[in-house]
């Protein structure tokens, strides 16, 4: 037995299976090296919101210098219990209790309206992003909610005043598209899947990055379930329309299942008809 394991170590090896082996050996460290990116493109998926968050905090480290952004909203919140409630020092309130992305977002707008410096504003967008991911870790279905309107208000803010498309896109990409299915999760959602995706499409628009939408649409066209299905064919289709693609934009239409809604049947016999008018 032992003579055989000596001759299994010592056998010469073809060049043809040596080769194989090489072969092997270098795909597997290249998917090791390139990692998640090589398979993001190979399958046409967008980044996860893992991925995202960690591109977006180690953006902000750089422009703050901080690796923390706590948030303290004690006081916000321990006043409006009080005025609910009524305390010695504050009369019970005549005024229903505030939901609380209200009281959020009065917070971080008066902070807003503080800032000197672009260091702070990217602290503050820390700050409600922190805030964002703490909410949308929680088991509450309002807090998950909330959250959305959160991430919404750093978006917007990256962009303007912050004159940081880039950031306001990358916000929409790991907070918004990735948490789409909460506009859905509720009777009375603070989002429709519509106000989210308008808000994202503004913002890549911004930056820029109109590819992309386009990119996300065709994988959540292909990968989503339910209205979401029919909203990114539609929408899909609006971005291939506008870029001339005729054909493409036809085909999204044509697999969209409930064509009662946007005046989808309308828009396939006008696509048809562009489509006949480009091969003449």
């Amino acid at each position: 037995m032992a003579d055989d394991k000596s001759n299994l170590l010592t056998k010469k090896v073809s060049p043809r299976f040596a080769a194989i082996i090489s072969v092997a050996a270098l795909a597997v460290i290249g998917a090791i090296w390139v990692g998640p990116g090589l398979v993001r493109k190979m399958t046409n998926r967008p980044p996860t919101a893992g991925e995202v968050h960690g591109t977006i905090w180690s953006y902000l480290h750089k422009r703050t210098g901080e690796k923390e952004f706590v948030v303290d909203l004690s006081s916000e919140t321990n006043d409006t219990v009080e005025a609910a409630s009524g305390s010695p020092d504050k009369p019970r309130g005549k005024k229903s209790l505030r939901p609380p992305q209200a009281i959020y977002s009065k917070y971080f707008k008066q902070k807003q309206d503080e800032v000197t410096s672009y260091k702070q504003v990217y602290k503050l967008i820390g700050q409600e992003l922190q805030l964002t991911e703490n909410l949308l870790a929680s088991a509450e279905p309002e807090q998950k909610q909330t959250a959305l309107i959160l991430a919404t208000e750093a978006s917007r803010y990256a962009n303007d005043p912050g004159g940081d498309p880039w950031l306001g896109a990358r916000i929409c990409e790991g907070y918004l598209w990735a948490n789409l299915d909460l506009a859905e999760s509720t009777e009375k959602p603070v989002m429709s899947v519509e106000q989210i995706l308008n808000v994202c499409d503004i913002a890549f628009k911004e930056a820029g990055e109109r590819y992309i939408v386009i990119r996300y649409y065709r994988y959540l066209s292909e990968k989503s379930k339910g209205t979401q299905t029919d909203i990114s064919r539609f929408r899909l289709s609006r971005i291939l329309e506008d870029q001339g693609n005729y054909g493409d934009a036809l085909d999204c239409l044509k697999q969209i299942t409930n064509t009662n809604k946007n005046g989808v049947r309308q828009r396939i016999a006008a696509l048809e008809q562009k489509v006949k008018n480009t091969k003449k």
